[in-house]
């Protein structure tokens, strides 16, 4: 079985080893590279060949709505897992704007991370549920 490749981008050292700890656990999974900003993440990109990138909104340089943009202009195959601590719709919606098929807040149970993996390599899109349950209160008001 082939193993899903995952880079992950974080600028949170300690959030980066945890996710990457809790994905090399599952066979499924392959974390080949965590970086802490953005301008290795591409220098490196096309070298480590990932299946997907889970990348955080607030690192640096580029932000992760530019880097969104730019993974998808080299490599338009592979799939972004967006995060952050902000917990906005709007924050989730320019994410995947810019090419994420998913978003999970830093909030979420480590269980919804792997949902949004398994989502978008499956090719669908992924919103965690303290978003979607944002959006049905905002549809009641």
């Amino acid at each position: 079985m082939k193993r899903i490749k995952i880079i992950i981008a974080d600028d949170h050292t300690l959030i980066a080893d945890a996710w990457s700890f809790l994905l090399n656990q599952s066979p499924s999974y392959e974390v080949v590279k965590t970086f802490d900003n953005t301008e290795s993440l591409l220098n490196e990109l096309r070298n480590l060949t990932p299946d997907i990138v889970i990348l955080d909104a607030n690192i640096e340089p580029f932000n992760g709505f530019e880097t969104a943009v730019k993974i998808k202009e080299i490599m338009p195959q592979v799939q972004i897992v967006g995060v952050s601590m902000h917990n906005e719709i709007t924050f989730a919606k320019r994410m995947m704007q810019c090419g994420a098929a998913a978003y999970v807040t830093k909030t979420s149970h480590q269980d919804e991370l792997f949902c949004a993996i398994e989502a978008v390599i499956a090719g669908k899109t992924y919103l965690c549920e303290e978003l979607k349950r944002q959006m049905a209160d905002d549809d009641n008001l």
